[in-house]
């Protein structure tokens, strides 16, 4: 509803932030709307801690290109991430037939989205499937306004090189494997996203270049 509501309808400026709640992976967040959302909205500054997005009169070039892997993976498994390009991912994770019975009365057990970076570094966030599903930016790691700006910069490969995962995984609390598959389905495709003219950059591009190498603090409210 809210990835219609942008295409159709959508405000004539947005405040961007970020406030992933339960330490998820940040892009999971309302993550199918984050392609309309670079394609209809163009940084104009910012106010604080957010991003200020105003709707283009003409949206820009933003698609999803043909999948570079699509198949299962298991569990546990290290999946591979190209680098160079934004990646978007479809992780299609569900529960078991006891796992569905179960859900009815409790919580099922924690499911950790492990990624690891080129130097050596690893972050574990907690991962939603039911979002996972329908579609999020898996790379780079964006996890501050001014991040989501540099994806839109001609730059954005250098500005965002410390984000880019090399690899993933998933990772099941005890007690997953009755209640969760073992394995999943994942489709992995590279996200074109069309740059701003370079006469725009100066309005953010200090700051979207400081949130790339300022590491990952929590954003403000």
């Amino acid at each position: 509803m809210n990835q219609s509501h942008l295409q159709w309808s959508g405000p004539d400026r947005i405040y961007f932030g970020f406030n992933p709640i339960d330490k998820r992976y940040p892009s999971l967040d309302d993550g199918s709307s984050w392609p309309d959302l670079l394609a209809r909205y163009e940084p104009a500054g910012f106010a604080g801690t957010y991003a200020v997005l105003n709707r283009r009169a003409v949206p820009s070039k933003v698609e999803i290109g043909t999948p570079f892997f699509e198949g299962a993976k298991t569990i546990g498994e290290q999946v591979a991430i190209p680098g160079g390009m934004p990646v978007w991912a479809h992780v299609d994770l569900r529960p078991t037939a006891l796992g569905r019975l179960a859900s009815l009365v409790f919580k099922l057990p924690q499911v950790s989205l492990v990624v690891r970076y080129g130097d050596g570094t690893r972050k574990v966030y907690r991962f939603i499937p039911a979002m996972a599903a329908a579609g999020f930016l898996l790379s780079p790691t964006i996890t501050r306004p001014a991040d989501f700006v540099a994806l839109q910069s001609p730059d954005a490969q250098e500005l965002l090189s410390t984000k880019v995962p090399v690899s993933f995984a998933l990772q099941g609390a005890t007690g997953t494997s009755p209640l969760w598959s073992m394995t999943y389905a994942l489709r992995m495709a590279p996200l074109h996203i069309e740059p701003l003219p370079a006469a725009v950059l100066p309005i953010f591009g200090q700051q979207a270049a400081a949130s790339a190498t300022g590491g990952d603090a929590p954003p403000g409210p």
